[in-house]
This record gives structure tokens, C-alpha cells and sequence, in this order.
């Protein structure tokens, strides 16, 4: 299976993902464009910041002539927006744009940091549960919020700093993470210890296990 029929495999397949996200994504093609990948990708994990197109190709490494085409392109769209600063055109996300929340959830779990955790995630052994809390899984994060990561489980940890860490430099962006063996963790939760309630109560972003799984352990 081609990358491109994958990424619209997996899009089909999300249950949260809405048909009219689904259908937005779709007329964006970016499974069809590698450079417009790495603009979502760059964007939606920085959605507060704005770039001016030499930066970006010098990100992206691509040259400039393509980025400005691109970004032309998404800015007639409607969900960029530009402002001149001098004489550097800067570009950002347009976040009152219509289904921005639905296609900033969607890139977050196809290419973003969501998907990068999930990868994270898949590739360390011994981990139960693994989810997002805070401000990232509320959808309320800045360019300056760190992400708040539960892991369950008895991962090598100094395995898992080393693909934190490595995450981290890429996205620009602190990653807190709590690890509990199934055990401690439960033995949390039976001293109620504010902290885990708490958590426990919050908006989540599940990369490995789901709500149930959580809820039958806190019962």
C-alpha cells in the first residue's frame, strides 16, 4: 500500500475524526504533497507561530520559490493568513478558520506531535498505558505550553529519556512525563493522591489503551 492510500486509510478509519474534517483534509492534498506534509507539520505543531518564506525553506530545507507557492496557495484557501513586518511577509495558521479545530486534531494524530508520541510509544517495550493530559490534550496549548505525558508500565527509562529528548529538540517543545509501574499506580489511586485524581478526571489524549482501560484500574 502506497503512503498516500495508508494516510487515507487511517483517515477513514478514525472514529473521531469527522466526515467534514475528513472532507477538508481530502481538498487540502496533503497526502499528495510532501512539502505541504512538512508545512502542516511545522504549522499545527507550533499553530500560535508565524514564519516568513526564507525561514521556512531554510526549515524545510526546500527552496523558496516552492515554499512561496504553497503557502500562496493555502493563504488564498483561507487557512493562513499573512501580515507584512518590515519588508518580510510573515505567515501564520488562521485559527477562525471553519473546522480549524477538526484539521488541527486530524494532523496532530496523522503527522504532528501527537503521532510522534504514538510512535514513541509503539516502539518501547513494557508500557501499559500511555496518555496526554494538560493543556495539549484540552487543546488549549501555546508555544509555550510544555506536554504532560502519563506512562504506565516498566519501560527502560533511559531508552525512552533518549527518544523524548531526541523529540523534543525537533518540535521545540518540553515534554513532562510521569512514569508508574501498574502497581504504584494503583496504589495511588487507593490513597487518592491528588495528583492522579485529578489526572484521572481530566481531558486525555490516549496513545496506548483507552478510557476503559484507565477507568477499570481507578475503580
Amino acid at each position: 500500500m502506497s503512503k498516500a492510500a495508508a494516510f487515507t486509510k487511517y483517515l477513514k478509519e478514525d472514529t473521531i475524526v469527522t466526515q467534514l474534517g475528513y472532507i477538508m483534509i481530502d481538498l487540502f492534498n496533503i497526502h499528495k504533497s510532501k512539502l505541504r506534509r512538512d508545512l502542516f507539520r511545522l504549522y499545527f505543531n507550533h499553530p500560535e507561530k508565524e514564519y516568513y518564506i526564507r525561514e521556512l525553506a531554510r526549515i524545510l530545507e526546500r527552496p523558496p520559490a516552492y515554499v512561496r507557492r504553497e503557502l500562496m496557495i493555502l493563504q488564498k484557501s483561507g487557512l493562513f493568513t499573512s501580515e507584512m513586518k518590515g519588508n518580510q511577509k510573515y505567515f501564520k495558521l488562521n485559527d477562525q478558520y471553519p473546522l480549524y479545530k477538526e484539521i488541527k486534531s486530524i494532523i496532530s494524530k496523522t503527522l504532528g506531535i501527537e503521532k510522534s508520541l504514538r510512535n514513541i510509544i509503539e516502539d518501547t517495550a513494557n508500557i501499559e498505558m500511555a496518555f496526554v493530559f494538560g493543556s495539549f490534550a484540552k487543546g488549549e496549548e501555546d508555544m509555550l505550553s510544555d506536554i504532560d505525558m502519563m506512562i504506565i508500565g516498566n519501560p527502560d527509562e533511559d531508552e525512552f529519556i533518549e527518544k523524548v529528548s531526541k523529540l523534543e529538540t525537533e518540535i521545540s517543545r518540553e515534554i513532562n512525563y510521569h512514569i508508574y509501574s501498574q502497581n504504584d499506580f494503583e496504589g495511588r489511586i487507593r490513597e487518592e493522591e491528588p495528583f492522579i485524581n485529578n489526572v484521572i478526571k481530566s481531558d486525555k489524549i490516549f496513545l496506548k489503551g483507552a478510557e476503559d482501560d484507565l477507568q477499570r484500574i481507578a475503580c
